[in-house]
């Protein structure tokens, strides 16, 4: 590759410095801004994604009914308010229940796992005698400090959610201000979506138009397939848990199934961190039964996550398992449990931003200032002939 005089070299690297201001400052923006802004007008934006979720219900049975779009929208709006509110006030009214039950017998519940975590290390006590004297004491103290952990870990999240829940019943107004509104919003947006769309793209300039086009589509394809999909599969995973600890008559079902299943859709966590530990202090205490029915549970919700998730997942991001492993690594390092979540959805934005060629021009002036610097080191100016013969007289 041919080296760049120096005014397309400084033209190549304007370029560059004002790309990555640019992209600096619409991050900064993002993060500053965006965040605030998306808290303020949250319910505005959970009734775009309702009418969105609405919106192919309402058009099919306007054709079909010939009813007015107004008319449809009040209906459908009711009566999904009153199916999700009667659904989730009873989820609600019962974990709340559960929870303070469960902190008033937290003692008791205590005293049980402790009586299985002491026979596993009496179990455990034979093996250890075998090892190396100091390897066996790290071991031990390792395990002493995990036990201390939990309890405190314990302990502290029973109390953080007792406090939550009377936190969330002194807040209950302004949680119903805003249903409310949202449910105002919803109506109003599913009434007119056709006339807010003309407006709103009305009022972006024609030559932005296909960007935010495919930008929406990309959006889509992630939330719509990737967050969508995982938050179905762990929809049916609490309702395998659900129904699985009802038949088995486990105390405290219905919290257990939320817990689990809210882990279950934490990247690479999953909810057989809880329930095979489960199932091997049951086998410590002699619960033989109890750890084989936790076993089927677990292997059900196995059998579902290996049926659906290709079929749900899978065919919605098409990002390899090492771009998955490393987005959710890299997401959890920035952002913890949520980078976890939302890690290989920003990449998948990524990879469709790439591959729809929006960034072609910073790709190209890359290649075209790497190809530059090594063409300026590799023709570096030899030393004239003179110094060369100074050089070998003084030697």
């Amino acid at each position: 590759m041919r080296e760049l005089s120096w005014s397309e070299r400084g033209r190549l690297w304007l370029r560059l410095g004002l790309r990555l201001v640019l992209t600096v400052l619409t991050l900064w923006l993002a993060w500053k801004v965006g965040r605030p802004l998306l808290g303020l007008l949250m319910p505005f934006v959970v009734a775009l994604v309702l009418t969105w979720i609405l919106n192919p219900a309402i058009q099919g049975l306007e054709k079909r009914l010939k009813v007015r779009r107004p008319v449809l929208s009040m209906l459908l709006v009711v009566l999904g308010v009153a199916v999700v509110g009667a659904v989730l006030a009873a989820l609600i009214y019962a974990l709340i229940g559960q929870v303070l039950s469960a902190v008033q017998d937290w003692q008791s519940i205590w005293n049980t796992v402790m009586s299985g975590v002491t026979a596993v290390s009496r179990a455990l006590e034979e093996p250890l005698r075998h090892l190396p004297e100091p390897v066996s004491l790290r071991l031990t103290g390792l395990g002493d400090s995990a036990v201390a952990w939990l309890g405190t870990a314990m302990s502290d999240l029973l109390s953080a959610a007792a406090t939550r829940a009377g936190s969330f019943a002194m807040s209950l107004p302004a949680w119903v201000v805003s249903v409310v509104v949202c449910v105002m919003a919803t109506y109003f947006i599913s009434a007119d979506y056709a006339g807010l769309r003309a407006k709103a793209a009305a009022c972006v300039p024609r030559e932005f138009r296909g960007f935010f086009a495919h930008l929406k589509r990309v959006a889509k394809d992630a939330f719509g397939g990737y967050i969508k999909a995982e938050l179905l599969l762990s929809v049916w995973v609490t309702a395998v848990l659900l129904v699985g600890f009802w038949i088995i008559g486990e105390p405290y079902g219905l919290l257990l199934a939320v817990a689990l299943g809210i882990l279950d859709f934490i990247p690479i966590v999953g909810a057989g961190t809880v329930m095979v530990p489960w199932a091997v202090i049951d086998v410590a205490v002699g619960g033989y039964r109890h750890a084989v029915e936790l076993m089927v549970i677990w292997a059900a919700i196995i059998l579902l996550r290996r049926i659906g998730e290709p079929k749900f997942v899978g065919d919605h991001t098409g990002l390899s398992p090492i771009a998955s492993l490393l987005s959710i690594y890299v997401g959890m390092r920035l952002g913890g449990v949520v980078g976890m979540i939302f890690g290989p959805v920003l990449c998948l934005i990524a990879l469709n931003i790439l591959r729809a060629g929006f960034l072609d021009g910073t790709l190209r002036d890359l290649r075209l200032a790497v190809g530059d610097l090594s063409a300026l080191l590799r023709n570096a100016p030899d030393l004239p002939e003179d110094d060369e013969d100074d050089g070998e007289d003084d030697a």
